[in-house]
């Protein structure tokens, strides 16, 4: 009798996978084969990964600034193939009925819906989050162990996707390097742009011009911005940001002696992470203005804010991390229509297999790139 593809996905399914095991800073990452689960439950899907790209925070914790449960999986920015599916229940953020065969993104937090995090409006703060990329596996995890969440990271062959994942089916003719950030970078830019408000000709001011950066340049600019500034320690990436919209380019070195020529500003982005910059956009903040923070994912120095100036300039200073639900459908949205639009493919400098991981760690130019992408089905080279 002949299944539904829904049906014959949940067979019982018992082989390994290869994944890149991180066991902290210092250390190669260990190529392992480990046992992928041999049945899912509702809810659940397993993807065959396509590409991940390496955000800014796996390096910062490959290389100990930022601390992580190991061993782990490493990678959040995510794209694959969905292979098998716990049941026929998994629908994506249109409402869409998920089938294997479908490429996909999600998103880069599993949450209950049901804690008072979640109920409001901020499930990436979740009472039971678990998040891809940044979740411990079981410390025996090998060929012979099946139990706990083992392929939660992008440095693999495939990801288990648990309930409480948000997914997003994508076109198959948009590239790689174009819709693989999205789970991070772009939804990311959408919470900061959601929370700034209405950008129709307001004038905004991003500091930083990593991914973060240019992709809030380029999405201020679809939204009807006026002018959009960037600001960033880096003249060729301050090139870079010409080709994704910025009308003018400040390098912080700089700032001060260009201070009386920028003018105030209606919105305010911070993605650098630098305490001197959050003072700076302060400082330059018209009546009104609205400021948010993202950069700063880690300690930095303390800020020198003055209440009365935030009262009598009716400043609103906002933070986002991660994002809700529906940034990450909108960063989807932005890329199909604008991935072309300015250049975000080029933004992947480098292409590795998985099987040269280590060799992709290791390499220099990565310390500059805007991103990098492990590919588990390209050829070694």
């Amino acid at each position: 009798m002949h299944q539904s593809s829904a049906a014959s996905s949940t067979a019982t399914h018992s082989r390994t996978a290869l994944a890149a095991v991180f066991h902290g800073p210092g250390k190669p990452l260990e190529m392992m084969q480990l046992l992928a689960p041999s049945e899912l439950a509702p809810g659940e899907a397993w993807v065959r990964i396509t590409c991940c790209t390496m955000c800014g925070s796996d390096w910062s914790t490959l290389d100990g600034h930022r601390q992580e449960p190991v061993p782990c999986i490493l990678g959040h920015e995510i794209l694959g193939v969905v292979e098998r599916l716990g049941d026929d229940s998994l629908s994506d953020l249109r409402g869409r009925k998920i089938k294997v065969g479908d490429r996909v993104v999600w998103s880069v937090t599993a949450s209950c819906d049901e804690c008072r995090n979640c109920k409001r409006g901020f499930p990436q703060k979740c009472e039971q989050l678990r998040k891809y990329g940044h979740s411990p596996i079981p410390e025996q995890a090998g060929p012979q162990a099946d139990q706990g969440w083992v392929f939660s990271g992008g440095l693999a062959e495939y990801c288990h996707l648990v309930p409480g994942t948000k997914l997003v089916a994508v076109d198959h003719e948009i590239a790689d390097e174009i819709i693989c950030p999205v789970s991070c970078a772009t939804a990311t830019v959408a919470a900061a742009l959601r929370t700034a408000g209405d950008l129709a000709n307001c004038r905004v001011l991003v500091f930083g011009a990593g991914l973060l950066g240019l992709t809030a340049s380029a999405m201020a600019k679809s939204r009807g911005a006026s002018s959009i500034t960037v600001c960033d320690t880096d003249p060729q990436r301050l090139e870079l940001a010409q080709r994704f919209a910025a009308d003018r380019c400040v390098l912080w070195s700089e700032w001060a002696q260009r201070l009386p020529s920028l003018g105030q500003f209606d919105v305010v982005l911070e993605m650098s992470g630098s305490s001197q910059a959050t003072e700076a956009g302060i400082s330059v903040a018209d009546t009104g203005a609205s400021l948010v923070l993202v950069g700063a994912v880690r300690p930095t120095p303390a800020v020198e804010i003055f209440p009365e100036q935030l009262v009598r300039r009716v400043l609103s200073l906002h933070g986002v991390h991660n994002y809700r639900p529906a940034d990450l459908l909108t960063a989807v949205d932005f890329l199909t229509e604008h991935g072309t639009t300015w250049p975000f493919a080029e933004l992947v400098s480098r292409v590795y297999p998985l099987s040269d991981v280590s060799l992709a760690v290791d390499d220099s130019p990565r310390r500059t790139a805007i991103r990098i992408a492990i590919k588990p089905s390209l050829e070694k080279t």
